[in-house]
């Protein structure tokens, strides 16, 4: 059972539970990616850099909210105002430690299976995912949809997968 799947689950006991009053009457809210523009605009106003460069920083956290604040936390503490290899470094190893290790363990060996063929962090035709695997595509089409709801991977293009995790396929080469 995947990460998402056991969050869910242990949010739906609770939200059961007779004697918890409080998760009956709290709004309940679904979490998705952090809108660009605003990332943005955080970046340039605290880092204190052109708004170009925040945007390339936006960018490369691919809007994942996780991601956003660690990269923002890491250039503002160590004074940087872009990217480089010792970034990049302490980037890698929190979301590897505080994450994806979390995210990757709790998938089943197919889904595994399938992220570990992708390779890339660049559109994959899903036809040739298909040949990879050696599977039929509507086989492969379920886990692909299901790895998109856990909001690991996207479909950037109509018949196109793409990890929408930042930095996922360095994670998964690291892995290996």
């Amino acid at each position: 059972m995947s990460y998402k799947k056991r969050f869910n689950s242990n949010i739906s006991k609770l939200q059961n539970e007779e004697k918890l009053i409080f998760p009956h009457r709290a709004q309940r809210i679904q979490i998705s990616s952090l809108p660009f523009i605003p990332i943005a605009s955080n970046y340039a106003n605290i880092l204190k850099i052109d708004y170009d460069s925040a945007l390339e920083l936006a960018k490369f956290t691919k809007c994942y909210a996780y991601a956003y604040q660690l990269l923002g936390s890491i250039l503002y503490k160590n004074k940087k105002n872009k990217i480089n290899n010792d970034v990049l470094l302490i980037f890698d190893q929190y979301l590897s430690e505080y994450v994806y290790e979390i995210i990757y363990s709790g998938l089943n060996e197919t889904s595994q299976k399938i992220l570990q063929t992708i390779k890339e962090d660049k559109p994959v035709k899903l036809a040739e995912l298909v040949k990879k695997l050696n599977k039929a595509n509507p086989f492969i089409s379920v886990y692909r949809d299901n790895l998109i709801k856990e909001g690991i991977l996207c479909s950037p293009a109509y018949g196109y997968i793409q990890f929408a995790l930042p930095r996922f396929d360095i994670y998964l080469k690291m892995k290996n």
